[in-house]
């Protein structure tokens, strides 16, 4: 059995690698336990009465808290990491004047190390609450949520959402994880677990590290009513096999063809319940049939390069209408955003990942296959940021055409089929503000839609629509069948008056055509078709 101590004030000034001098840098009296072993943790908690802010908690809960950190091992992985740098820390509810509150202070927490940065991170979070109410900060958006919120640098932060990150911010802390924490019966939230950790170990260290000793304790656990749907959330094997053939024939051709660095594909958890509740009945959500789907998850990813990406994307969660999947997955359509770097976490969770691995844009559309009736799937694409300049029309025209010819049972989950008259909702504001303005602001909808194209041929004249994902074969297609010829060339006029042939087999003059037409309003296109007079 370790040995258990109170620390009172310090009594001399000693270099910070003693013991006694670490402990007394917290100015309060504190109970600890050193490590059994290299692989447990110094665990601390208060040993002072602090009734001045009550507690919403049971001390039970707080109990428990530091028998589940007095238990934990840290190193019990794949490969050995010799004392890595790691804080947990427990944020609970208090009353302050009538208002509930988010703190750490006199609240269980633990180190790996007897550690500067590790002490000099605790000290500065006893210095801040957050008001629940107000869903400011890391913390309480968590809270309020009752979601993870999980990022691969703490640094992404705003100074509003982390107050202190910048007292670390040149220290080995990166990775950051808070779960919320949940009574025994699951519905009422009791606090927030935080983990801070080096990167060293592995992106996404203390997810696996809290889900790992935090669940199915007894008395609490960090998934509450979310448990059945972490625990049994869809997986890519669960997909009906046709459609799931179809997807996985598109993620091997979309990010080659297209250069994509990340698409991710999200699916709805209908056994997600959020009758969860923030500490009093009162602020219970609705049925849980009322609320299920609400939560999507990501069930599959392919990346060329972002490996660590594609591991730590499949333990984030968004609520319907958040984040850019989420806005597709409300609309049952198509959503682009040029830049996800300027959201915040709460607006996108995928905005911090965006930009640590310095990509810019994204690209989400809702599906449904005919094989799986009325189950949703949000592809979204994640794009370089060389690509997002303005709105790529060209890129998203090529993804949807190669969508359309891999995933043939598949159409928008609004009913159209892909590349007819699909409108892209594009989304220049941070989300809680785009959501009311993109919904009656023309200039923030683009639409990628049929064009009309009135062709000319001697005395006859022709009209019909044409996709603008189509090629060259499509358009000579068109012509032939309605003219009845069999070798001919197409014209155009530009913008300037110009006669400009469009070659076979060059879709990209074709693509240049219909995108300067429409940009000048100039609707139906008008083409002439004159007979191929060359001589093979």
């Amino acid at each position: 059995m370790s040995e258990l101590q109170q620390f009172g004030t310090p009594t001399e000034e000693v270099p910070i690698y003693d013991e006694n001098y670490f402990l007394s840098q917290f100015g309060e009296k504190l109970c600890f336990q050193r490590p059994n072993s290299s692989s447990n943790l110094w665990v601390f908690w208060s040993s002072t009465d602090h009734s001045s802010c009550p507690s919403l908690n049971s001390d039970k809960i707080e109990d428990q808290v530091r028998s589940v950190l007095q238990n934990m091992e840290v190193n019990d992985l794949h490969f050995r990491v010799e004392t890595p740098g790691i804080l947990i820390q427990f944020w609970a509810p208090v009353i302050i004047d009538g208002q509930r509150f988010l703190t750490t202070s006199n609240q269980p927490f633990a180190f790996c190390r007897i550690d500067e940065i590790l002490c000099s991170y605790r000290k500065c979070s006893v210095k801040y609450k957050f008001n629940v109410e107000e869903d400011l900060g890391f913390p309480a958006h968590a809270f309020r949520q009752k979601l993870p919120q999980l990022t691969p640098d703490l640094r992404c932060f705003s100074k509003q959402e982390h107050p202190w990150w910048d007292c670390v911010s040149n220290s080995y802390l990166r990775d950051l994880s808070a779960f919320p924490v949940f009574d025994a019966s699951g519905q009422c939230c009791t606090g927030i677990i935080e983990c801070v950790a080096a990167p060293e170990l592995f992106p996404g260290y203390g997810i696996w590290l809290i889900k790992k000793h935090f669940q199915d304790t007894g008395g609490f656990n960090v998934l509450g009513n979310l448990k059945s749907c972490f625990m049994n959330k869809p997986t890519f094997s669960d997909i009906q096999r046709n459609a799931r053939d179809e997807i996985e024939k598109a993620l091997e051709v979309l990010p080659k063809n297209h250069e994509l660095p990340f698409v991710i594909v999200w699916v709805s958890c209908r056994q997600y319940s959020d009758v969860a509740y923030s500490g009093i009945p009162e602020k219970s959500c609705t049925s849980f049939y009322e609320n299920s789907g609400q939560v999507l998850h990501g069930i599959i990813t392919t990346s060329l390069t972002l490996s660590w990406l594609k591991i730590q994307s499949l333990e984030l969660h968004l609520k319907r209408g958040q984040g850019v999947a989420g806005k597709a997955y409300l609309s049952r359509n198509a959503c682009f955003c040029s830049d996800i770097t300027h959201f915040s976490f709460s607006d996108y969770p995928l905005a911090h990942h965006a930009r640590i691995h310095k990509l810019a844009g994204s690209f989400a559309i809702c599906l449904r296959s005919s094989h799986t009736g009325d189950d949703d799937y949000v592809l979204e694409f994640l794009l370089p940021r060389n690509e997002t300049n303005g709105y790529p029309q060209t890129l998203l025209d090529s993804i949807l055409a190669t969508m359309k010819q891999h995933l043939p049972s598949f159409k928008l989950a609004s009913g159209q089929e892909l590349g007819l008259r699909l409108s892209v909702e594009v989304i220049n504001l941070p989300l809680k503000q785009a959501a009311v303005s993109v919904d009656h602001t023309s200039p923030h909808v683009t639409a990628i839609q049929d064009v009309s194209i009135k062709a000319s041929y001697g005395d006859s004249v022709i009209k019909f629509k044409l996709s603008r994902t189509s090629g060259m074969v499509n358009l000579e297609e068109e012509i032939a069948k309605r003219l009845r010829i069999k070798s001919f060339r197409i014209f155009y006029w530009d913008e300037e008056g110009d006669k400009i042939l469009l070659p076979s087999e060059c879709d990209a003059d074709l693509r240049l055509c219909l995108e300067t037409s429409i940009r000048l309003g100039i609707t139906p296109i008008k083409m002439l078709v004159e007979l191929d007079s060359i001589i093979n």
